[in-house]
C-alpha cells in the first residue's frame, strides 16, 4: 500500500493537509504501490487511497465459466493452481493516532473501499475477466516525523472483500458455473512511505 494523500481544502484550525508517497508488499512479496488524497482535522485523520498490487487469485475465481462437476466435491478434476492478477483498490479510511504532538507517533485505521482485478485467460479460454468487489479494511502502523514538515510512515492493512462465497449457474441444463474473479478476496499489505505537510502543521516535540 503506497501513500499519496492530500486535501483540497484545509479545515481551520488544527486542520493540516498532508501529502505521502511510498510503496511495499504484498503479503504474497508481490509489489504494491498506491496513492490517495486525505486530511488530519485534531485526531482523526480521513484519506482516499488508490493502490495497486500483484496477487494471486485461485483457479475457481479466476476462471469465468468451467463445468460444475470440475468443482471440489463434485467428483471432477482438482482445479487449477492460483494465477496471479492485477489487483486495483479504492479505499477511504480513517486513521486515529494512539499519541499525538510527539515525533514517533503510531496509529490505528478502519476504511472501506472496492477491488477491482483483472485476471489472464486460463487454459483454453481467450478472454479476460475483471471483477469489482466492495471490503473492509483494518491495519495500523506509525509515522516517525523528522520535523514539523516531513515524516516517515510505515503501515500493514488487511482488506478483505464482502463479495458472495457461492456460484452463480447458467441456464438450466447447461451446467456451467461462473464464478467472481475476487470470489473470497482478501489482500495483506506492509508499506513504507514519506508524508509531508503542506500546510497547518503544529510542533513535533
Amino acid at each position: 500500500m503506497v501513500l499519496l494523500s492530500c486535501a483540497c481544502v484545509a479545515a481551520p484550525g488544527r486542520a493540516q493537509v498532508i501529502v505521502s508517497a511510498g510503496g511495499g508488499v504484498s503479503g504474497e512479496g508481490q509489489p504494491s504501490v498506491g496513492g490517495g488524497v486525505g486530511m488530519s482535522v485534531g485526531a482523526v485523520r480521513a484519506e482516499l487511497e488508490l493502490g495497486w498490487a500483484r496477487q494471486g487469485i485461485d483457479r475457481r475465481a479466476a476462471t469465468p465459466s468451467e463445468p460444475s462437476g470440475n468443482f471440489p466435491g463434485a467428483g471432477g478434476a482438482p482445479y487449477l493452481p492460483a494465477v496471479m492478477a492485477d489487483v486495483s483498490t479504492l479505499v477511504f479510511r480513517v486513521a486515529v493516532p494512539l499519541r499525538r504532538d510527539k515525533p514517533f507517533q503510531p496509529f490505528g485505521s478502519i476504511g472501506v473501499g472496492l477491488a477491482r482485478a483483472t485476471r489472464p485467460p486460463p487454459p483454453g479460454e481467450s478472454l479476460s475477466r475483471t471483477d469489482t468487489q466492495a471490503g473492509i479494511e483494518a491495519g495500523g502502523g506509525a509515522t516517525f516525523w523528522f520535523s514539523n514538515r516531513i515524516g516517515l510512515r510505515t503501515a500493514a492493512t488487511y482488506y478483505k472483500v464482502f463479495g458472495p462465497d457461492g456460484n452463480f449457474h447458467g441456464p438450466p441444463g447447461s451446467g456451467v458455473v461462473y464464478t467472481n474473479v475476487l470470489r473470497d478476496f482478501s489482500l495483506t499489505r506492509v508499506t513504507v512511505g514519506i508524508d509531508i505537510r503542506l500546510s497547518g502543521s503544529s510542533p513535533v516535540r
